[in-house]
C-alpha cells in the first residue's frame, strides 16, 4: 500500500481532530483511533465520547470560525481546526465524513487514496 501524502499535513489533520475530541470530552472518557483499508483507500476513524454535535449543525462543522460551543461548554480555540483539516484532506484527494450524536460523541472518518503495487 502506497500513500502519496504530505506527512506533516496529515499529522496536522489528526492533531486538529484529536484536539477537538479532547476539548469536548469529559475527563476519563475514551477517544479511539482505528484504521482500515478500503478499496483504493485507507480510512482513519477517530471516535470520542464528547458532547456531540446537534444534527442541524453537522453541515456547519467545516465552516471557518464555526464552534459547537454552548455557553456552558465553551473551550479555547478559533474554530479553524476542522476547516483547515478539510482543506488538507481535500488537497490529498480524500474526504472527511462525520457522524455525531448529541451527549454521546462524534466519529470522524478520514479517507485517503492509496495505490497498491507489487514490490517483488
Amino acid at each position: 500500500m502506497i500513500f502519496r501524502i504530505d506527512p506533516k499535513r496529515i499529522v496536522q489533520v489528526i492533531e486538529n481532530i484529536l484536539s477537538n475530541a479532547v476539548k469536548y470530552s469529559a475527563p476519563g472518557s475514551q477517544i479511539k483511533i482505528n484504521g482500515k483499508p478500503l478499496t483504493n483507500q485507507y480510512q482513519i476513524i477517530i471516535a470520542d465520547e464528547g458532547i456531540g454535535i446537534p444534527t442541524q449543525d453537522i453541515h456547519l462543522i467545516f465552516d471557518k470560525f464555526y464552534r459547537v460551543d454552548a455557553p456552558d461548554t465553551a473551550v479555547g480555540g478559533l474554530g479553524l481546526g476542522l476547516s483547515v483539516a478539510q482543506q488538507i484532506i481535500d488537497g490529498h484527494g480524500g474526504s472527511i465524513q462525520i457522524s455525531s450524536t448529541p451527549e454521546a460523541g462524534t466519529n470522524m472518518f478520514l479517507t485517503l487514496p492509496v495505490s497498491y503495487r507489487n514490490l517483488l
